[in-house]
């Protein structure tokens, strides 16, 4: 286990040389590929539906939008581009999330499978209203909406609406900034590093800000990122047994990807609760490095799961400590919930797009 831990390290200490030496110029600007780019038909769909929510706003209908019908699928597709295109902070970083659901309901047209663009736009800006109090009532001085997810949730009793729940993805709480000169993180969420300079942070944080460094990059410059069809996913690394290392023995240092979900063990010890950071050979030699390898094996875990799904992007993950409270021969878990869809990069340099996103506090 102590090999493969060297061989992870080394190849970080490798890819940050190749890094270094390939971006000599950091004021070139990086040209997205075209695929990442979002489509002009997308920038089309959310510009009409922004002005039919602002129609519904004020009231005053035209012939634009009056009498005009869309499916519900298609309703739903405007409600998620446009949320997430104007209220979402998709690549901002935060400590920790909080998940919240509204519901609003869309008139359906009688006898058709249809809703008016009107009601299909009322139900739109009560949606943003309802998640605005939800974004108010968070008691952070640092918080966005991060992201939403759309789902029908069925007829209303009378058969004559359809009920759609709104999940609001909030960060909050200032991300982790890793001191290059810390060696570990104590393993629970909350806690602190292993030498106690650096308190409320603890592994959990430091994974998750060095996970979505590595598989949600940043855009480009004068580019913004917007996340669409976002899913929500509690299952898919909830159980550890699943990805077993080929560790010779259940020891508790790596023996799975996932993580440091631990065997029953005592006593507990300094070195089983503090997760060592080897940032070089040096340090390597003298502490198990389990943070690299966890990086590493999770970092491959996500990879292989994002190009499975179609090739998506990562908007959230979070590493939930269970267990905080340590009783005799008690188990140190952590259960692995995450958010992903699809990335789209926005032109900064396009006058209509130099003011988004938006705080949803704003009532514009």
């Amino acid at each position: 286990m102590k090999k493969s831990i060297f061989l992870i390290v080394a190849a970080f200490v490798i890819s940050s040389i190749v890094f270094i030496s390939c971006n000599k110029d950091m004021n070139t600007i990086q040209s997205p590929a075209p695929d990442e780019l979002a489509s002009q038909q997308f920038l089309d769909d959310v510009n009409w539906f922004l002005n039919a929510a602002k129609i519904a706003k004020t009231g005053n209908n035209t012939k634009a939008v009056s009498g005009e019908k869309i499916t519900l699928d298609s309703a739903l597709y405007y409600f998620d581009a446009t949320l997430n295109y104007k209220y979402g902070f998709a690549s901002a970083r935060f400590k920790d999330q909080k998940i919240d659901t509204v519901l609003v309901r869309i008139r359906l047209v009688p006898g058709e499978k249809k809703v008016y663009v009107t009601d299909a736009a009322l139900a739109y800006n009560q949606a943003v209203d309802k998640l605005r109090l939800k974004y108010n009532a968070i008691d952070e001085s640092v918080k966005e909406l991060q992201g939403c997810i759309f789902e029908n949730a069925g007829k209303t009793s009378g058969n004559d609406s359809i009920i759609v729940r709104v999940i609001g993805i909030f960060g909050t709480g200032a991300p982790i900034q890793p001191n290059i000169n810390e060696y570990g993180y104590w393993w629970y969420r909350n806690s602190y590093n292993c030498d106690m300079t650096v308190m409320g942070y603890g592994a959990p944080e430091y994974l998750e800000s060095k996970l979505l460094e590595i598989l949600s990059p940043p855009p480009p410059r004068y580019f913004r990122v917007v996340i669409t069809n976002v899913i929500q996913d509690y299952y898919t690394f909830m159980d550890p047994k699943l990805y077993r290392t080929p560790d010779d023995s259940l020891d508790n240092y790596c023996d799975y990807k996932i993580f440091h979900i631990a065997e029953r063990v005592s006593p507990y010890s300094p070195e089983l609760l503090c997760l060592g950071i080897c940032l070089d050979k040096n340090t390597a030699s003298q502490y198990t490095c389990e943070m690299n390898f966890y990086l590493g094996s999770m970092t491959e875990l996500f990879e292989q799961f994002l190009q499975d799904h179609g090739n998506k992007s990562l908007l959230r993950i979070h590493i939930e400590s269970v267990n905080i409270c340590i009783p005799k021969d008690g188990i140190l878990e952590h259960r692995v919930s995450f958010h992903y869809g699809d990335r789209k990069l926005i032109d900064l340099r396009r006058e209509e797009q130099m003011d988004y996103p938006l705080t949803i506090a704003c009532t514009d």
